[in-house]
């Protein structure tokens, strides 16, 4: 007599469970030695069907399984849960053929998850309820690139430290779900509509449904007339030019960023802030100000203010941003300190922050405090890095930024920053050691395009902010030079293919003491030495912007933040800097001008930075309301000639005496420049990064 046909049913799912669903569903030690309870006998038996439950006898106990797999199976064994003795029950219907099988189970190599691709929206949102179909939707479509690993019928969250593992044949009650997130249901969801748009099936992201992102009732203004008026100052700016601001100009953006807050849009809110910062820099005549970032801040602020406007009621969650970012438990993390820094915003915030590479998922992760600099008495993001915490059994942030530990009960956002939780806790495992860094540590500048290619926002796209941070390893120091005008720190670095990279840190004065470090280090004593940094584009090419140096004995330097000399220095003899000044001079003569990995080809260069200074110098005069005179329409026409000539023109150029007004005109020229800047670096970068 051949299997019943829910035995048939019930060994089609645990066909579909590799190894890894089934250690997700329990653990690798409880999967071993459940193997280990088959092998030695006696061999399990199917004794029948109750309902809808196959009954299975494993040693003095039964264990019986349902149709939609192990996840409620059910064992007499005091244990509890899933036990060794279910996971045998399992193992043994794999392994094992049924008597007399008329059907044989699906393979496990070639499953079917039809069943998973062909639910709709209605059905998910059915089975686990709106509020965690919500949810789920905001883990998926509020994911940043990377963070969502689909592979097979297995989906991963990485920064929910969460897997999925959906079971052809076993339904979304047999899905197996591993992590610390407690709405299971949520991550279901999440699942099948990350499986589904890897298999192409199209899902719209949803409006704006979270109540923290709606339009708050009850403000003195409308989104609408917040956004209007946004959009009149930034224009009016212009108009009056950057070199004619009031005294009243930043106190106008930072009462119209509160009033972005009161109608819930905070991205919009910080912006504001951040381009009042750099006015305010501008009337005091602050070696910080740029005129040319202000007019970038200016219209990538004025693109962001007229998408929200096109976006009326439903609005993308990514534009709206978010107040506070929620902190999902993650369970326990092995982390290894990296780097730590002290940093200050436009935005008028200042903090430190600590980076951490989380050793399973091999990827970042940070932690940060920081406080308004206009309402942090007592706060100095320097001897923060001295005081305890951030968790329980941590000393202190110089503690963790030098250590191995074990976070438990932590807590992480999708930006992979970690929450300062009192219920988390902190477990240092000992200091990190060179064979931490390996798996990680970049030696080719190719290969580091490579991996920074397709990690970046472009326009209003955001990126993870973590994504830049780079650990290198040059294989030779070369040229420095402090650039006494612009008050930037350059040294370039080879690397194994006789490349060049160029570390690069402006004057700041909360990094001062990382400068001095940079100064005085003698470059032949760098072998070996991993530099920890922010990786950017520029017009020259790929730069770094470091702020750890990790040699092969002893602990990191973290160049702001620590101040012991454990690091070996140039001499400071009279003689020997006369003898350094007079090399440098020979090196300028003599040696032709470096070629600097991923640096964009001269003329694209060279026509975008003309083009730029053309909007710059509008800028700072002021456009006026009426037409633009004919002196600035010629040359205007001169550079779309040179961009038709060079194939870079596109619809984008409108001439100066269109119909839109010259501020919005010369806005939106800005801001396809810093798009065409951005864009033109990414490209050479890939170019490079195919070449090699």
């Amino acid at each position: 007599m051949g299997p019943s046909e829910l035995e048939i049913k019930v060994r089609r799912v645990a066909s579909g469970l590799g190894v890894p669903a089934l250690e997700a569903l329990s653990s690798k030690g409880l999967v071993r030695r459940a193997q280990k309870d088959l092998e030695r006998g006696p061999a399990p038996q199917v004794t029948g069907g109750e309902g809808d439950r196959l009954l299975i006898r494993v040693g003095e106990f039964a264990v019986s399984l349902p149709e939609t797999g192990p996840t409620q199976g059910r064992c007499t064994c005091p244990a509890g849960g899933v036990c060794q003795h279910l996971l045998t029950a399992v193992l043994f219907l794999q392994q094992t053929p049924a008597p007399s099988a008329s059907e044989a189970p699906a393979s496990p190599t070639d499953p079917d998850w039809n069943e998973f691709l062909k639910l709709t929206a209605e059905q998910l949102e059915s089975w686990s309820k709106r509020a965690s179909f919500r949810t789920a939707q905001g883990w998926v479509f509020g994911a940043l690139p990377d963070s969502v690993v689909v592979s097979g019928g297995t989906v991963r969250f990485r920064m929910l430290n969460a897997e999925v593992h959906c079971v052809p044949g076993a339904g979304l009650d047999g899905v197996i779900v591993s992590g610390a997130v407690k709405d299971r249901a949520a991550l279901v969801v999440a699942a099948v509509i990350a499986l589904q748009r890897s298999h192409g099936i199209p899902w719209e992201p949803p409006a704006v449904v979270d109540a923290g992102l709606a339009e708050a009732s009850g403000a003195p203004r409308s989104r609408a007339e917040v956004l209007e008026s946004t959009v009149d100052l930034l224009e009016e700016t212009v108009v009056h030019g950057l070199a004619h601001l009031s005294a009243a100009t930043p106190q106008r953006f930072a009462t119209l960023a509160v009033s972005a807050l009161a109608v819930n849009l905070p991205r919009l809110a910080l912006r504001l802030r951040g381009v009042g910062e750099e006015c305010r820099w501008l009337l005091t005549r602050s070696a910080q100000a740029q005129t040319g970032r202000l007019l970038i801040q200016l219209a990538q602020t004025h693109a962001l203010a007229l998408a929200l406007q096109r976006g009326g009621e439903h609005q993308r969650p990514d534009l709206v941003g978010l107040h506070r970012t929620q902190y999902p438990p993650v369970g326990h993390l092995d982390l290894i300190g990296v780097a730590a820094w002290p940093w200050q915003t436009a935005s008028g915030h200042h903090g430190l922050t600590v980076l951490f590479r989380e050793v399973k998922a091999d990827q970042w992760c940070s932690w940060s405090e920081s406080r308004p600099v206009a309402a942090s008495a007592g706060f100095d993001p320097v001897q923060r890095y001295r005081l305890p915490g951030p968790w329980t059994g941590a000393a202190s942030p110089a503690q963790v930024a030098h250590s191995r530990l074990r976070l438990m009960n932590a807590r992480r956002n999708g930006l992979g920053r970690l929450s300062a939780s009192t219920q988390s806790q902190a477990l240092v495992t000992g200091d990190v050691t060179p064979a931490d860094w390996e798996s990680f540590t970049l030696t080719s500048w190719t290969e580091l395009i490579r991996r920074l290619a397709d990690r970046r926002g472009c326009g209003l796209k955001e990126a993870n902010p973590l994504d830049p941070w780079v650990v290198i390893r040059p294989t030779a120091w070369l040229d420095r030079q402090y650039d006494s005008v612009t008050q930037i720190l350059r040294w370039h670095v080879g690397d194994q293919d006789h490349g060049r990279l160029r570390l690069e840190l402006p004057f700041e004065p909360l990094q001062e003491a990382a400068l001095r470090h940079l100064e005085k280090l003698d470059p032949a004593t760098l072998a070996g030495v991993r530099v920890v940094g922010r990786a950017e584009w520029s017009a020259e090419g790929l730069r770094v912007r470091p702020a750890t140096l990790v040699f092969p004995t002893g602990p990191a330097l973290h160049l702001a933040l620590d101040t012991r000399a454990a690091v070996p220095t140039v001499p400071t003899s009279p003689a020997a800097e006369t003898k350094a000044e007079e090399e440098d001079l020979m090196a300028e003569e003599d040696v032709d001008p470096p070629s600097v990995v991923g640096g964009v080809s001269v003329r694209v260069s060279r026509w975008v930075g003309e083009w730029e200074d053309f909007l710059v110098e509008l800028a700072e005069g002021g456009v006026g309301r009426g037409p633009l005179p004919r002196r600035s329409w010629e040359r205007w026409e001169r550079l779309r000639q040179q961009a038709v000539d060079a194939d870079l023109a596109g619809s984008h150029w409108e001439p100066p005496d269109s119909r839109i007004a010259p501020a919005r005109w010369l806005l939106r020229q800005a801001y396809v420049a810093w798009l065409y800047r951005e864009e033109a670096a990414h490209l050479r970068g890939n170019g490079l990064a195919r070449a090699a």
